[in-house]
Formats: structure tokens, sequence, C-alpha cells
């Protein structure tokens, strides 16, 4: 094929918009982790109370984090340091393996010395949007 075209499918009664259309995107780069989440719920049995998220796209405050929150039907965590993403965590993850006390678990450090002055903000799955 010489040249493609991008094509938006959708049913002819359906409203299209610049908001749904945005939305649908944001939706579409979260699909991956909600099928893994998908499995770690049905066959691994993995409960979560709340989910804490990172990188670029939570820089802008309630947008990704609200869709993210409905996409996986749990709550949603987002800390002020949050458009940081991976280099960061895996900087942080380096210092953990470097500093750590005898015994300390990665949940405890990130609790108690990371995080432990840092503000979050969490959002909760909006039913009406869990059912899409």
């Amino acid at each position: 094929m010489p040249e493609g075209r991008p094509l938006f499918v959708r049913k002819p009664d359906a409203k299209l918009n610049l908001a749904n259309f945005i939305k649908t995107q944001i939706y579409s780069a979260f699909a991956p982790l909600e099928i893994g989440m998908d499995i770690l719920l049905r066959e691994e049995h993995i409960k979560t109370n709340v989910l804490v998220a990172q990188g670029g796209i939570f820089k802008t405050p309630v947008v990704a984090q609200q869709v993210l929150a409905d996409a996986l039907n749990t709550p949603i965590s987002v800390m002020e340091n949050a458009g940081e993403g991976g280099p960061w965590g895996m900087a942080v993850l380096a210092l953990f393996c470097i500093n750590r006390k005898n015994g300390e678990s990665l949940e405890d450090y990130l609790a108690n010395r990371v995080f432990k002055d840092s503000t979050k903000a969490t959002l909760y799955p909006e039913p009406a949007s869990v059912q899409g």
C-alpha cells in the first residue's frame, strides 16, 4: 500500500465531537493495562484497593486519572510528582537497593521515605463511565 489514511469508525447515531474523540485516544492508551489487570484479577486473584499512577500523561490533573479509574474500576491516586514517569521510578528503585534498611520492604521505603511528605489526589471510578 503506497499510502494510508487514518480511519475513525463509529456508529451512525454516535455523537462525534472533539471531547469524545480525545477520550477514545486516552482509553486506547490504557487498554493494554486494563487487559493485563483483568488477567491478574481473574486468573491470579489479585486484589487492589488503589493504584498509584505515574507518567507524563498525568501532568494534566484529573483527565487521564479519571479515565484510568473508570477503565480499571479502581481508585487511582496521583502524587504531585506523577509527571516524572519511568526514569524517575527507576532512580527510586536504584536508591532503594542502595539505601534500604535491613528487612525494609519496597512498600515501606516508598511510604516512609519517598512519598512521606507528598500530597496525592485520589479519584474513584464513576459508575456510569465504568459501564460504558
